[in-house]
């Protein structure tokens, strides 16, 4: 509610303020005052500002905040969309049964990647673990070598 309470402050601020052609102080501090209004609604969720102030700030020259927020807001979508349907696969667990054994081998195989890719680690062991159970689990394997390969490990002396 605090954001949002700032958020509403600084847009009243800033209202119908529009970025004159030249580069003066007050046409710096409106597009500031939009980078500043979609980060703010980053936080607190609020996609619709999103979609307007990145707009705003494309039409205000400044391509690489616009397409940040864009990105973020997209990202954020798709990832929940990821998690359900990872969800969703557990959900269907229940109805296994020796016809559809192999099927279910490539769906875990398939949940554990979409874990992976949505940042649902702690759903990607068990998923993965289910896979291998049932004969499939390759491709996973697969993902976690070139991951291997593409992330630097640990370096030494550092603690991590």
């Amino acid at each position: 509610q605090d954001l949002m309470a700032a958020f509403a402050r600084i847009e009243r601020a800033f209202e119908g303020a529009e970025p004159g052609i030249g580069a003066d102080y007050r046409s710096e501090r409106t597009v500031d005052a939009w980078v500043l209004l979609c980060e703010l609604a980053v936080r607190f969720g609020g996609a619709e500002e999103i979609r307007t102030y990145s707009a705003l700030l494309a039409g205000a020259g400044r391509p690489v905040e616009a397409t940040y927020y864009r990105t973020v807001l997209e990202s954020s979508r798709l990832l929940g969309r990821l998690s359900a349907l990872v969800d969703g696969i557990s959900a269907v667990e229940q109805h296994e049964e020796p016809g559809n054994r192999h099927l279910m081998a490539r769906l875990f195989e398939l949940q554990a990647t979409l874990a992976l890719s949505s940042g649902r680690y702690e759903a990607v062991e068990p998923a993965y673990g289910k896979a291998v159970a049932r004969g499939a689990g390759q491709s996973v394997t697969e993902d976690f070598a070139m991951l291997g390969r593409i992330l630097p490990g640990p370096r030494s002396g550092t603690g991590q």
